[in-house]
């Protein structure tokens, strides 16, 4: 208000340099026809004031959707000794906390109605509740409203969402950490199972081979697998059942028994 008056004040003396202050006054100021005039129309005889202030708003600046929806909510926690509150910090410490985030457009009522929204949903988790319902206005209202027997805790849940902040760079420094530690999680994860569908190396055993299992596992060219210290050579035969199969020996003959030389203990 007072910038608007210098810059009334700038303008008048711009254009009328000649101007009379004192007779000026007399004209403002006059009692049966003033310069400047109010209609004053009480509102205790309309049946919804609110009504009134979006049509009335609505003639000049049309009211954004978070206007409007500040508007209500505002109304629908009167019941909570927080409500004034509430009104001081979305208009003057909140708004300056997301400021950083307003997109480029120095308006930030989408980033306010977003978290607020994020925030009513976990509320209502926080209840059980699956609500189909999209509109925010009569979600909030029910979370938050007098009808709700949580809804002091559901409000002191909607302070302390937006005052733990400290302000936009504690909001980017904290995140930034969480998704560096999501990120090495991740990485961690990716490793473990790349390592685990590595197939296992072969163990060393006494078991014994019969002759022909020896014959054609010495024909085998897979290179042994197997990292004790009995198996040096890479041709040595080793006792997987998988060595078997890829060497095309389904099955061991009886009777007649020969332990592997490169693999004696």
């Amino acid at each position: 208000m007072l910038v608007m008056i210098d810059a009334i004040d700038q303008d008048v003396q711009r254009l009328r340099p000649d101007l009379d202050v004192q007779a000026a006054w007399q004209r403002l100021t006059r009692a049966k026809s003033p310069a400047v005039s109010f209609y004053l129309l009480p509102l205790d005889d309309m049946e919804s004031d609110e009504d009134l202030y979006i049509k009335m708003n609505s003639r000049g600046k049309p009211l954004t959707p978070f206007e409007n929806f500040k508007a209500r909510f505002e109304q629908d926690i009167q019941h909570s000794n927080r409500a004034d509150e509430f009104a001081h910090k979305i208009d003057g410490p909140w708004s300056d906390l997301l400021w950083p985030y307003h997109g480029g457009d120095n308006i930030i009522d989408d980033e306010l109605i977003r978290y607020i929204g994020f925030i009513t949903k976990l509320c209502e988790l926080r209840e059980g509740k699956l609500v189909r319902e999209p509109r925010l206005g009569p979600r909030a209202r029910a979370i938050f409203g007098r009808e709700n027997e949580r809804a002091s805790e559901h409000l002191d849940f909607l302070f302390g969402a937006f005052d733990s902040w400290q302000d936009g760079e504690h909001i980017s420094d904290t995140f930034n950490e969480v998704l560096r530690r999501r990120s090495r999680a991740s990485a961690a994860m990716t490793r473990r199972k790349s390592s685990s569908s590595a197939p296992p190396a072969s163990t060393c055993s006494s078991s014994a081979f019969d002759v022909a299992t020896s014959t054609a596992l010495s024909r085998c060219s897979r290179p042994c697998s197997c990292t004790r210290s009995c198996c040096a050579s890479s041709r040595a035969p080793t006792s997987s059942r998988a060595d078997y199969a890829s060497c095309g020996i389904s099955s061991r003959p009886p009777k007649t028994e020969y332990v592997a030389p490169a693999c004696r203990l």
